[in-house]
């Protein structure tokens, strides 16, 4: 059970730990990376009595004779040829991180940490664990494989700070890049492969998914869906090249409505208040008719709408016996809403379905947690 990981006394935060280690170890710190995240723990770091040798950072963003901090940094392709028996902390980003430590490891004697950075958007209270433990634990006790509950104890413990810490030693260990589309999706079940991509962005996703099933002989489509202006023009011409992907400018929800939208970064939320971007709203049943109604797999990152724009597909999910990849990290409570909705949908349909429910962790920082209900094929 989930709850037998839940500690009675709330312990060390991840980076309270590190630094005792680090202060039992005495080594040299390096810290890969030169960013935001770098700077915080190296305060950290000198608060406790600890300094950094230096910082890495990696080919493209590397120069020789640069200073970070007053420290010298270095190419961390080079640092095992400079440097042995350290203690590297990652601050860095990238889908390549884990790439690089496994090649560390291989060459050098290294100790590697992960810095948490306990201010980041995705952060949930301890307490709120303790709260709704119960609920947690029904959310627990779906998942399918044990793969799919270390990720889910990992990735509380690496946010909530009240997990044993065993479950999030690894947590870099647990990601995985294969992000949608990987073994999970069963091929064999469906006469068409047709994508219900939902937040499309530029099309990123679209192109995995034809790549992913380059080699079936099977029809390949995509319908995909994105609000935001200039994506929308980037995903249009994508359409171009591949002519079984339909591109819709409209949000998903549950209802048919309008609501204001706000750019941050990559992405783009909704919000209630007004802004001067406003798109127009509408649940996925009602969009799609006669034949295109059909879907073999829905996937799922619209920036904390999810809950909504599931309870406006209800029909195309159950009716298709659709694949769903879903985020779940938006909101605090989308872990245990989200997967709860989905069972109920399976639970009450009239439809001989069944479904398996897995968790995988596509990120090597509190984020890109997909909830995975894949249905049987026997």
């Amino acid at each position: 059970m989930f709850q037998d990981y839940i500690v009675d006394e709330y312990l060390l935060d991840v980076n309270g730990e590190l630094i005792e280690k680090l202060k039992q170890e005495d080594l040299d710190i390096i810290i890969y990376g030169c960013g935001g995240a770098s700077k915080t723990f190296t305060n950290l770091l000198n608060k406790n009595g600890l300094s950094v040798t230096a910082y890495l950072e990696g080919k493209q963003y590397f120069k020789e004779g640069k200073v970070f901090l007053n420290k010298p940094v270095y190419l961390i392709d080079n640092i095992y040829k400079q440097m042995n028996n350290i203690n590297l902390i990652v601050c860095a980003t990238g889908n390549d991180v884990i790439h690089i430590m496994n090649d560390l490891k291989s060459k050098m004697n290294v100790n590697i940490y992960s810095y948490l950075d306990r201010n980041q958007l995705y952060t949930m209270k301890a307490e709120w664990v303790v709260e709704h433990k119960e609920e947690l634990n029904q959310v627990y006790d779906l998942l399918e494989d044990e793969e799919s509950k270390l990720v889910f104890r990992s990735f509380i413990a690496a946010r909530a700070n009240n997990i044993k810490r065993e479950c999030c030693e690894n947590m870099i260990s647990l990601w995985t890049s294969e992000q949608y589309f990987n073994d999970l999706y069963p091929k064999e079940l469906y006469d068409e492969h047709i994508l219900i991509d939902c937040g499309a962005y530029i099309g990123d996703s679209a192109t995995a998914f034809f790549e992913f099933l380059k080699d079936e002989e099977k029809p390949v489509m995509v319908r995909a869906f994105e609000m935001e202006d200039e994506n929308f023009k980037e995903l249009e011409s994508l359409s171009n090249k591949y002519n079984n992907l339909i591109a819709y400018k409209i949000g998903l929800g549950d209802k048919h409505e309008k609501y204001y939208y706000e750019r941050k970064k990559d992405a783009s939320v909704l919000v209630d208040y007004e802004t001067e971007n406003m798109v127009e709203i509408a649940p996925l049943d009602s969009i799609l008719k006669g034949k295109e109604i059909k879907a073999s797999f829905i996937k799922m990152d619209i920036e904390g709408f999810e809950e909504k724009a599931l309870m406006g597909m209800k029909n195309v999910i159950i009716n298709n016996k659709a694949t769903l990849a879903i985020c779940v990290y938006h909101k605090v409570d989308d872990l245990i809403r989200l997967p709860k909705l989905i069972k109920s949908y399976v639970e009450s349909s009239t439809c001989d379905v069944k479904y398996k429910y897995y968790l995988r962790h596509h990120s090597h920082n509190a984020a890109e947690l997909v909830f995975y209900a894949v249905p049987c094929t026997q």
